[in-house]
């Protein structure tokens, strides 16, 4: 199943390249090229998901869709098309939905959906969005982390300076190697 995953993934990485040959490699075509991010095997081995990353140099961004595919082989299948990316796809311990991560709905949050596509939903509405996420072994809880602000930024310190690119340190050792306090 590794062996067919894999060649699966070079296929969808080198036959854009192979088309390309014949030019040279300047930036540009570098940007057509689609990268692919790691397949997520369904919990029955049957299929897995993967990320498609592509790259629009006039407004300078990526949006990566999701897509899935037999194990087996054959045509793959685009889930989502959203302007939005997803990222940090993983499938319920059940394999009834895959969840993913999106900031469609403004911040970034988890949503899920069927193996099929439809019935696209969203799942958390953590003010602040979401870090990354977890499902618990019986699929009954969630886990995920979120950034939590600590200290003021040197720009709210200094309001006179509010483009100040800074970092204020106050004390002689302000790193050490068992902690950074940032």
């Amino acid at each position: 199943m590794r062996t067919i995953i894999s060649s699966v993934v070079a296929t969808m990485l080198f036959v854009p390249a192979a088309s390309l040959a014949q030019d040279r490699l300047t930036l540009e075509l570098l940007w057509q090229l689609k990268r692919v991010s790691g397949p997520a095997v369904s919990p029955d081995g049957s299929q897995f998901v993967y990320g498609i990353r592509q790259y629009d140099i006039a407004e300078n961004r990526g949006n990566t869709d999701l897509w899935i595919m037999s194990v087996e082989g054959g045509s793959p299948r685009q889930l989502t098309d959203t302007p939005g990316s997803e990222f940090n796809y993983t499938w319920r311990p059940d394999g009834r939905k895959i969840g993913f991560l999106s900031s469609q709905s403004g911040s970034v949050q988890l949503w899920e959906m069927n193996p099929d596509g439809s019935d696209m939903r969203r799942v958390t509405d953590i003010d602040g969005g979401i870090g990354n996420f977890s499902y618990s072994p019986d699929g009954g809880h969630v886990s995920f982390t979120r950034d939590v602000k600590l200290d003021q930024t040197p720009n709210e310190i200094h309001s006179d300076l509010p483009l100040a690119n800074a970092r204020i340190i106050d004390e002689l050792m302000y790193r050490h190697w068992d902690t950074w306090h940032d």
